[in-house]
């Protein structure tokens, strides 16, 4: 059946939907995995792919015995199409409209030249189940959606449905001339046609709806299964009006555990025992610790919990970007993607993913709470933390010191660290890189990038660029006497805040930036550049803070509040207005200037012209000097 299909579709040039909504081609057919499952259980075998051209379709002309004063037409689709598509349409040349379903976000029925506008939304890209029932006699036309009462209308001066017409599905079909209207092909599944020659009532349209006929139940007129999976003919299994297919194609179903995948979908493999699972989490629940777990390529919709074991679960190759970029552990939007807070050990490896789509107050993409798991060459990206206190969007860590490296934090929201939030954690955090993260709560948000309370978090060599925040657009660190933080090797630039627009340290028992870029940051007041708070000792070396931007007469770094502050072999320069505000400690070899420099001279035989500042080594403070002067005229 699959080679049919395969060869179905090389044959035709079709190409059946590529990942949805709902999942991803976990057995790696050509077929979403959500379209490979029935609607009526383990023991349909196939089902119809309109591909939404004009030249697909099934047809049956003509039809004999089509129901003229009452009916009920029922039937499962699938469409996540919200233009206009013809599913079912019946016509008698010359007559108009003697019947058509136009479905869509905006579904319109149309008998006997008669139009309702229902406004049912039908494009949900999900199995539904849509019955109609009609009588002519009062004009009432009703439509169920799974078994549930959705609409009731009614056509005035009904007239009779015609018999010995042409029935068409998938087509929006022309009464004038037996054309189709271009633009109005049905892209979607179909399974199940019934007609009947009276209205059911909603009680018999529940209870069978899920029940194959054998075609001898009264009343019933025509009836398509839809389950042959191969051959160009659709069998009527009430009187032989079969129907001829028109370059439809065939889906096989694959899902006999009714678990709602394709059996042969292989999620992820337990290489230490051997086993594959449909699911990642059902790998996980049955690990035991010391387990590796590779994850396929796919996007795979779970809302993962590691359970405390201590196991490595990672891509195939998390340190190859292309990989890495196709493995998705998407959390639909409904809940957390990935939680660790059952006391998982550095020994627990989460790697090589994309995490995103998760909402949670604490954690969308990610929670660790009471553990410290590694966590590496991950991207967080589009997750968020619900509420005005919502923490991390990205990853929230609580009371725990993981380790996160190599990780990109990117377009992730809340309201403590948009990107990444810890408290009353010591994480370290490395090579990372947080881009255009914001929290949302305009009064309280803290650390667009990142933001730490009650912390001591170590960050080395990470990228803080395009964040915003009410305070620390790029870093936001704050805590008591016991804490401290670290941040080296790091650059901060194009970030924007109310304050520290580029980083915001504050009421900590120590604060060094050591070897740090940050430029081009903007503040509405203070700290445009950085801004150090009240109760602080905090020590700035080897740094570049130049060409940051203040709204409020205050400089590129602001040195607040009862803070011991201390500033060494360090650039200030360009910032707007003031370079440096509040009292300091110069600590010597620092260039502050309300200008920015000219480029140190390279001498022509220099062997190594990117060692701007001569010093023998191409480091951070080459790319400080090359920024500082970045889009200046050259004398």
């Amino acid at each position: 059946m699959l080679r049919h299909l395969l060869l179905t579709l090389l044959c035709l040039a079709i190409t059946l939907p590529a990942s949805s909504a709902f999942g991803a081609d976990c057995n790696d057919n050509g077929i979403d995995d959500a379209w490979e499952t029935s609607p009526m259980g383990p023991d349909d075998p196939a089902g119809l792919y309109f591909p939404g051209s004009n030249a697909q379709y099934a047809m049956l002309d003509p039809m004999s015995g089509m129901p003229g004063e009452a009916f009920t037409i029922s039937l499962w689709m699938r469409t996540a199409n919200t233009e206009p598509a013809g599913l079912l349409s019946y016509i008698i040349p010359g007559y108009e409209g003697l019947l058509l379903f136009l479905v869509s976000s905006d579904t319109q029925l149309h008998v006997c030249g008669r139009t309702l506008d229902t406004s049912l939304d039908l494009a949900t890209d999900a199995w539904i189940h849509l019955a109609i029932t009609w009588e002519s006699t009062i004009g009432e036309l009703i439509v169920y959606l799974d078994g549930v009462l959705a609409y009731t209308g009614t056509i005035t001066h009904p007239d009779t449905i015609i018999d010995g017409g042409v029935l068409v599905l998938g087509q929006d079909m022309e009464a004038s001339n037996g054309g189709f209207y271009p633009g109005r092909a049905f892209d979607g599944q179909m399974n199940e046609v019934r007609i009947w020659d009276h209205a059911r009532t909603q009680v018999e349209i529940a209870n069978d709806r899920f029940t194959p006929l054998q075609g001898d139940e009264p009343g019933l007129v025509a009836y398509w299964k839809m389950d042959e999976g191969v051959g160009t003919v659709l069998t009527d299994e009430v009187v032989g009006q079969d129907m001829t297919l028109h370059d439809t194609v065939w889906v096989p179903y694959s899902d006999a555990d009714g678990d709602g995948l394709p059996d042969d979908c292989i999620a992820a493999t337990n290489l230490t025992q051997g086993t594959v699972h449909e699911v990642i989490q059902e790998a996980i629940n049955l690990a035991v610790h010391g387990d590796e777990i590779v994850v396929h390529p796919g996007e795979h919709f779970e809302n993962l919990d590691l359970h405390g074991k201590q196991i490595v679960l990672r891509s195939e190759n998390p340190t190859d970007p292309g990989t890495v970029v196709s493995t998705i552990i998407n959390g639909g939007g409904g809940g957390r993607v990935i939680t660790c807070d059952q006391g998982e050990t550095v020994d627990t490896l989460i790697s090589g993913f994309v995490i995103t789509n998760g909402i949670h107050e604490s954690g969308g993409g990610m929670r660790i709470e009471h553990s410290n798991p590694t966590v590496t060459n991950c991207s967080f990206t589009g997750n968020s933390a619900s509420g005005n206190d919502g923490r991390g969007g990205g990853m929230s860590i609580l009371r725990g010191d993981p380790i996160v490296m190599n990780c990109r934090f990117a377009e992730n929201s809340a309201t403590l660290g948009g990107g990444l939030a810890l408290e009353s954690s010591s994480a370290t955090v490395t090579n990372c890189t947080f881009t255009r993260n914001s929290t949302t709560n305009l009064g309280l948000g803290l650390g667009g990038g990142m933001g730490a309370i009650w912390s001591s978090p170590t960050v080395t060599n990470c990228g803080f660029s395009e964040n915003s925040a009410t305070w620390g657009g790029g870093l936001y660190a704050s805590g008591g006497s016991s804490n401290a933080a670290t941040v080296a090797n790091c650059s901060f630039t194009c970030n924007s805040a109310s304050e520290g627009g580029g980083v915001y340290l504050n009421a900590l028992r120590s604060a060094s930036l050591i070897n740090c870029t940050v430029t081009r940051n903007s503040a509405e007041h203070r700290g445009s550049g950085i801004y150090l708070g009240g109760f602080i000792t905090a020590a700035i070396s080897n740094s570049t803070v130049c060409e940051n931007t203040s709204d409020n007469d205050d400089g590129g770094i602001y040195c607040g509040g009862v803070s011991n502050s201390t500033v060494t072999d360090s650039t200030v320069c360009g910032n707007t207005p003031h370079q440096i505000d509040g009292t300091y400690t110069d600590g010597g070899g620092n260039l502050i200037n309300p200008h920015v420099p000219p480029p140190l001279p390279i001498e022509p035989d220099n062997p190594c012209p990117e060692d701007i500042n001569g010093d023998g080594v191409v480091d951070q403070q080459d790319l400080g000097a090359l920024l500082a002067v970045y889009e200046q005229n050259c004398p």
